[in-house]
């Protein structure tokens, strides 16, 4: 007979001994990641719905051919979200962006870590992947500031066309005017570039803002994605 003692170990294997044979899966930094994560898939998710629908994408002309996400290895500093256009064989546009799970602007300014990212971005632009002129840098943000998009969207109509002393005289018209400008501006010496009044109206030209609604209770822009997902369907 064996003795109780033999038998619990004829019987029972050691767990430390079982979990050193069992093989360890790792886990993904997507899978153990929160709502940061989660907010950049609304965000690919919606940006792919428009490509399929052929809604105008945001902020980039063309046709959606590519989307990639996580893009540091290719160059971009502005790496969440990559999104490729095609207008013709030989022309494609790229629209690089950056996704908070917050508001981040305020009535005045852009965030300046956003900010000195698009002029790190701006400044490699002979070695790097930007094409200026084509190409645009966006933030997407999680909910609206309507007293930043409403003078962002001033600077952006200013923005356009050769006459940069009109566009100029428009983007510091008013102090909040001014206050915006200046949250473009100052970043570029943390990024190590000089950059002048007329780089300054370029850059309002290349970055793109849209706010969403994803992860804000009762959102309206996810049930009209599903929407628009439904009627692809049919």
């Amino acid at each position: 007979m064996l003795s109780a003692s033999n038998q619990a170990k004829r019987g029972k294997k050691n767990p430390s001994k079982q979990m050193k044979n069992k093989s360890v899966r790792p886990s993904t930094t997507r899978s153990t990641a929160g709502l940061g994560f989660d907010f950049e898939d609304h965000v690919a998710a919606w940006l792919l719905l428009k490509a399929l629908s052929g809604q105008p994408l945001p902020g980039v002309e063309g046709s959606g051919t590519r989307l990639q996400m996580q893009t540091e290895a290719l160059g971009w500093v502005i790496d969440d979200i990559l999104l490729t256009t095609t207008l013709a064989p030989d022309d494609k546009r790229q629209l690089a962006i950056s996704c908070k799970s917050n508001e981040q602007v305020t009535a005045s300014a852009l965030p300046a870590d956003f900010v000195t990212r698009c002029w790190l971005q701006w400044a490699n632009a002979d070695t790097g992947p930007l094409h200026r002129g084509k190409d645009r840098l966006m933030l997407v943000t999680r909910g609206r500031n309507n007293k930043f998009m409403a003078t962002w969207s001033e600077l952006k109509h200013a923005a356009p066309g050769a006459d940069l002393a009109l566009a100029l005289g428009r983007m510091r018209a008013t102090a909040k005017h001014r206050r915006m400008f200046e949250s473009l501006k100052a970043p570029a010496k943390d990024a190590g570039v000089t950059a002048s009044e007329a780089d300054v109206i370029a850059m309002v030209n290349h970055i793109e803002v849209a706010p969403v609604d994803f992860h804000i209770a009762n959102s309206e822009d996810e049930k009209r994605a599903i929407r628009e997902a439904r009627s692809l369907l049919v």
